[in-house]
């Protein structure tokens, strides 16, 4: 047999070629499931950051005098509720607004064979309050102030709209004395028209 003879047996040979065909496709399937490992890790970090981030949130509206103790309770929540994670948190007040932005680098160990080797994070918490969060009492005229209570009003609406109505009502009533006992308080200030 000649050479030229032996190359072309070969050639036409097709045994083996399941081998062949499988380490060519094997690469990618790897690759594919150490996306999916990876992806799973990265959605469950951004739960746990988001449940740091809301729990941090709701910390620092409720206590804290100064937004350098606000900051640094939500930063105590957030380190604590994400303890694996090297979380970076900023704190944003507005006058009735508290915002918690969160970020993290997460390593992809299987991914970082192919280029990847970390993912960066990110996450938002807010809370709203009904009183500033500056710690001074704002002064409205009447007609901003009703405007206002309606506006507390068409809120508490929405957000206990699935509770039972017992709860419901209870709430509902808690909001009205609160805006009455701030009616009062507003009473000797209000702008005569």
């Amino acid at each position: 047999m000649t050479p030229v003879a032996g190359m072309c047996e070969y050639l036409a040979d097709r045994r083996g070629n399941f081998a062949v065909i499988f380490a060519v496709c094997l690469v990618p399937v790897m690759a594919l499931a150490g996306a999916a490992v990876d992806y799973s890790r990265i959605r469950s970090a951004q739960g746990t950051l988001q449940d740091a981030a809301d729990a941090g949130a709701l910390a620092a509206a409720a206590g804290g005098k100064t937004d350098a103790q606000r900051q640094q309770t939500a930063e105590d929540f957030v380190h604590a509720n994400a303890p694996g994670l090297a979380a970076s948190v900023k704190t944003i007040v507005d006058t009735h607004d508290l915002t918690v932005e969160v970020t993290a680098l997460l390593p992809l160990p299987v991914l970082s064979a192919f280029g990847k080797p970390e993912t960066l994070i990110r996450v938002t918490s807010q809370v709203e309050s009904v009183v500033p969060f500056s710690g001074r009492n704002v002064i409205v005229d009447g007609d901003e102030f009703e405007r206002r209570a309606d506006e507390l009003r068409r809120r508490v609406a929405r957000t206990t709209r699935q509770m039972p109505h017992r709860e419901r009502e209870r709430i509902r009533g808690k909001v009205e004395k609160a805006i009455e006992s701030a009616r009062k308080q507003q009473a000797p200030v209000r702008l005569s028209r």
